[in-house]
């Protein structure tokens, strides 16, 4: 799978390209060096797993400062465990290294006395506020709550200022000056211990927190008229129109499968009057009686599912084999996130989401093989970029690939998105995606390369994974360092993302700054339970649409492979990653349970759920939530370029040391 991709010079595609060897590391960086202490190990996964409370911590800031409800439960969970569990383990041990420093370097005696002062200045705020925090809401008065949420500001903030000076200068300065007796010294007189919450085993009173830091999803509503006042109707229409197409097929149905039955009744009879033992005429007979018995119930079962328009829809696959690791996996899930018909979108998205219920969800329910292709070919024989913007070719290359300039734009020298588009695997690019991120090329100021990645069923898997890899080598032979590049992708383009990230820790190329994923897709197995309570509230994609047609893109590849169907895959040593999708849409759970088990691994996944959108509306330029959405993207791509070229020493070498051992 991983073709020769052939490398030259320096690129003039970008119009700022450096020479390909200025790329890759240095030859300082490429020196050994031995490898981090244990303790100092352990200092900084605690610090991680502090980051990640504080996130939590942040969002319950900004629900106060709107005038919402805060988690209560949530909050104080978090300061019981940064006052109990960090102030007599963590703390302590960063104590004894101060001293140790402060002892080797008295240069950095002002910072160690300040850091000192920091762990007791926290460890008073974090018990003020368990003492503010009530049982419920109902005991805050409007200016408690506004000294609340003043105190866990401050306190968010001394925090991540405190860890950051620790990372940049204490630890740096620790792991250069001591000897393995400091280490050893230090670890003996603090032992580490088990995290209560990101541990192997979680303690009981953080079961809660544990789970809301796994599920943890925004929810974005925005515009006056509420979903339930579309959806519940359209939804129930829809439901109803399938119902009468089955019961009209139902007489039909009825009598397929009474000729099956006759058919397997008479071979059962054939069977009993040959078998010569009485006991095998007596098994033979027993069967013969389930099958009539069973009859009847499958009868009903028919007729119900007629009515209800439940069931396999006609053309969809076949169900996953109960054996399948997929099933395994998510049959132990339970539904992540509650949709609400009480929360607002706008007239424009409401008036969007009847329309394509209208048109496109008919279209790709009908859809095969022959028709995409059909549909393919029109849809890149009328596109045309959309004014303001040009659209420079990548040339010499294997692959095909699009610089997207808007004019008179001046881009930061090397910032880079590349992007994935969706199409289910067989439709190009559109101009809509062409217009999306010459958006997002202005509000960063960055430079998108759009991948024509090869498509479906003429080049099956993994002919477009390969183009992107290609296309992300291509970056990096052109000498953008990865820290620069950010990797983007909507839909089937959000499932490649996902693959491309994986085979590039597979194939040991460096991760970019940061990924992002718009109503992607993640199981081509298709049992994600998603697909199940929200058939009928997704406005756009039917269940089972093209199920046939994605056996076309991996004809002969196990569904379970993580690059086909990354939900399969290890995230360990991932880049910041920030996922949007849809509360109606069947992909909702693709990206839900990635972002739980990329959790679980370590990695940092923001995931907003939109109230009431349909798939990839960001490409609908004519939403005020596709703009809101859009500023969205761009504040995660600014946050991810600074956190890659600002990382802290410590940091570095860790994040390091974790993408050397994936």
């Amino acid at each position: 799978m991983d073709r020769p991709i052939r490398r030259r010079g320096p690129q003039t595609d970008s119009g700022d390209a450096k020479p390909a060897n200025e790329a890759g590391p240095s030859s300082s960086s490429r020196r050994k060096r031995r490898p981090l202490p244990a303790p100092l190990l352990t200092l900084l996964d605690e610090h991680r797993h502090i980051a990640r409370l504080l996130v939590l911590l942040q969002r319950q800031v900004d629900v106060l400062q709107h005038g919402g409800r805060a988690d209560f439960g949530t909050l104080r969970a978090v300061m019981h465990y940064l006052t109990r569990h960090a102030d007599r383990h963590h703390h302590p041990r960063e104590d004894l290294i101060l001293a140790k420093v402060e002892a080797a370097n008295p240069k950095v005696a002002d910072i160690t006395t300040e850091l000192r002062r920091a762990h007791a200045s926290l460890a008073r705020q974090g018990q003020d506020l368990l003492v503010l925090l009530p049982g419920n809401a109902q005991h805050l008065r409007r200016g408690q709550v506004e000294r609340l949420r003043q105190k866990l500001a401050d306190y968010v903030l001394l925090m991540r200022r405190h860890m950051h000076f620790e990372e940049s200068i204490v630890f740096e300065e620790a792991e250069k000056r001591f000897r393995k007796a400091d280490w050893a010294a230090i670890e003996a007189a603090v032992p580490s211990v088990a995290d209560p919450i990101f541990g192997e085993t979680v303690a009981p009173e953080y079961e809660a927190l544990r789970a809301n830091y796994l599920n943890r999803a925004t929810a974005v509503a925005m515009g006056p008229v509420p979903v339930g006042l579309f959806e519940v109707g359209a939804s129930t229409a829809e439901r109803l129109a399938s119902a009468g197409i089955r019961v009209r097929g139902l007489p039909g149905d009825l009598l397929q499968h009474a000729r099956a039955r006759a058919a397997v009744r008479q071979r059962r009879l054939e069977m009993l009057v040959g078998r010569g033992k009485l006991g095998g005429k007596l098994t033979a007979l027993q069967e013969l009686g389930r099958a009539q018995l069973a009859g009847p119930a499958e009868y009903f079962s028919l007729v119900r599912n007629a009515v209800l328009a439940a069931g396999k829809s006609r053309g969809a696959a076949e169900p996953v084999p109960p054996e399948s690791a997929a099933t395994a996996m998510l049959a132990a899930e339970k539904r992540l996130f509650q949709a609400s018909n009480a929360a607002g979108v706008s007239w424009q998205a409401a008036l969007l989401n009847l329309m394509l219920r209208t048109t496109m969800k008919p279209l790709f329910s009908s859809l095969d093989t022959k028709r995409a292709k059909q549909v393919s070919s029109l849809v890149a024989k009328w596109q045309r970029p959309p004014p303001g913007v040009q659209l420079k070719p990548v040339g010499g290359e294997a692959f095909r690939a699009e610089w997207v300039k808007p004019i008179g734009l001046h881009p930061t020298p090397r910032r880079t998105i590349l992007y994935l588009p969706g199409g289910g695997f067989f439709l190009p690019a559109t101009s809509k995606h062409v217009a999306m991120l010459a958006k997002l090329a202005r509000m960063t100021k960055a430079r998108p390369l759009l991948v024509h990645y090869r498509l479906a069923p003429d080049h099956p898997f993994p002919a477009g994974l390969e183009d992107a890899v290609a296309a992300y080598r291509h970056l990096l032979d052109a000498g953008t360092s990865p820290q620069d590049i950010v990797v983007a992708g909507d839909s089937a383009g959000g499932c490649l993302t996902l693959s491309l990230l994986l085979a590039l820790r597979e194939r040991r190329l460096p991760m970019p700054a940061g990924g992002a994923i718009l109503s992607a897709l993640s199981d081509l197995n298709f049992v994600a339970p998603s697909r199940t309570y929200n058939r009928w509230r997704d406005p756009m994609l039917p269940t089972g649409s093209t199920s046939e047609f994605f056996d076309f893109y991996a004809p002969d590849m196990d569904r379970d492979n993580p690059l086909v169907s990354p939900i399969f895959g290890d995230f360990h040593g991932f880049p910041p990653m920030f996922a949007q999708v849809g509360s109606t849409e069947i992909l909702i759970d693709d990206t839900l349970l990635v972002a739980r088990k990329a959790r679980l691994q370590g990695a940092d996944f923001e995931v907003e759920v939109w109230e009431g959108m349909p798939h990839v509306w960001q490409l609908a330029e004519f939403l005020p939530e596709s703009r809101r959405a859009l500023v969205q993207i761009a504040g995660f791509f600014e946050k991810a370029w600074f956190r890659a070229h600002n990382p802290t020493a410590a940091r570095r070498r860790r994040d390091a040391e974790e993408n050397a051992a994936a």
